[in-house]
């Protein structure tokens, strides 16, 4: 298109000489005056636009460093309608002036110089600014570093007021703002300022990004089983909370119900399905006046109510037994008993049985032995389990000598007997 406009262009030119009008010059027939803007592209640099001149191949670019200054040509572009220029001293004042050429038979035709149009290098907009809630009392404000910036001012505002006060200058590009009152919304503008000498040069302000504190999000949830039929859930206490609401499901993207609300850091929930999967999430709550406002949830956590582990004691009771005992342990329909192979160094099931106590017999009197244990409910065909115990150990030994007594059978003779140990 451009090769059939310059085409025209030159049969125009041509046209024009043949036919004597020479009240028409060709550079009057050829191009138009380019309309410029000068606009900040950074702190050391200035972006030229116009509008594309018709018929033109390029544009010459001059700048001066006054008003009435001289132009020195510093570029010359084709098929463009803008040009960055950059190396400039920050807040200096440049001027410009653009003129477009056509090709006429190889030949250059100029048009006439556009406007003077001036601009200095600025800071821009700062961009990247987000905001969050921090704390039920605090936010944080990051915002994406600007080149050439010395610093920044924040600058806030509270509800829905529009008139922002100074916050804070700060030379990093983020800051925590505390002292805020719960579910408040603020709204928070930043701008970048460099350093000319000893004066702060402002560039303009940011969009506006708005929060209202909340209570932290509850971190650290472990869910644990309780037993057959309840959950153990912990976490991390949240700074200002005065309580939590737990919610539970049966699946991680099910519908959650909501638990009776708790005021410490744990909680445990009963009436549960063994072996049934459940989802648990938590979030903090605080008061304001009357009104519970919720911070955002926890990661979800899962557990399977099951058995407990057997808590596991050990003693001799004999130069070749020990007697293993445990607390019973609800839910349970028996519990399996496993010992340590020392030639194998595992374990091996020793016995299963439905009582809380089981006597080794048969083993070798000084020998360490050691055991685990663990607890199942039969659930239809299925052996529901729970976690395997502490492991513990014991050495057989002879039993304490009792029926301890002396007596003096003549006034130089003392007589001392006892109960015969089994194996001593």
């Amino acid at each position: 298109m451009r090769k059939i406009q310059t085409w025209l262009l030159s049969l125009f030119v041509m046209c024009l000489m043949l036919s004597g009008l020479t009240s028409i010059s060709p550079v009057q027939a050829v191009t138009g005056t380019p309309v410029v803007t000068v606009s900040s592209e950074s702190y050391t640099s200035l972006r030229v636009s116009w509008e594309p001149v018709f018929g033109a191949k390029g544009y010459v670019i001059s700048r001066a460093t006054s008003s009435t200054g001289t132009y020195t040509q510093i570029a010359e572009v084709v098929d463009t309608d803008h040009y960055v220029d950059t190396d400039l001293t920050f807040n200096k004042y440049y001027y410009y002036k653009v003129k477009a050429y056509a090709l006429v038979e190889g030949v250059k035709v100029f048009g006439a110089d556009s406007l003077v149009k001036s601009g200095r290098p600025s800071l821009p907009a700062v961009t990247g600014q987000t905001v969050v809630s921090s704390a039920y009392n605090a936010s944080t404000i990051s915002w994406s570093a600007l080149a050439g910036a010395t610093g920044y001012q924040v600058y806030y505002s509270k509800g829905t007021s529009t008139s922002f006060v100074w916050l804070k200058t700060v030379t990093t590009t983020s800051m925590v703002h505390t002292g805020l009152t719960t579910a408040t919304t603020y709204n928070y503008r930043i701008r970048a300022y460099r350093l000319v000498g000893t004066t702060a040069i402002y560039g303009p302000f940011s969009a506006t990004a708005s929060i209202a504190p909340l209570p932290g999000t509850p971190t650290n949830l472990n869910v644990v089983s309780g037993g057959f039929s309840s959950l153990r859930a912990t976490w991390t206490a949240v700074s200002g909370a005065n309580g939590y609401e737990l919610s539970i499901a049966t699946a991680a993207d099910g519908t959650y119900t909501v638990l009776p609300l708790v005021t410490t850091a744990s909680a445990t929930l009963n009436g549960l399905l063994i072996n049934q999967t459940y989802y648990v999430r938590v979030r903090a709550y605080r008061m304001v006046g009357t009104t519970r406002v919720f911070g955002a949830y926890s990661a979800v956590d899962s557990a399977k109510p099951v058995p407990i582990a057997p808590t596991l004691s050990v003693t001799s009771t004999a130069f070749d037994s020990l007697r293993i005992s445990w607390p019973v342990v609800s839910g349970t329909t028996a519990y399996e008993l496993y010992v340590l192979n020392p030639g194998s160094s595992t374990y091996e099931l020793l016995t299963t049985t439905a009582a809380a106590t089981y006597t080794v017999s048969g083993l070798i009197t000084g020998m360490l032995y050691s055991f685990k244990a663990k607890a199942y409910s039969q659930v239809g065909d299925e052996k529901v389990y729970g976690p395997e115990s502490a492991v513990v150990a014991a050495r057989p030994v002879p039993q304490a000598v009792t029926g301890w007594a002396i007596t003096m059978p003549g006034v130089t003779t003392l007589s001392m007997a006892w109960n015969s140990v089994v194996g001593a």
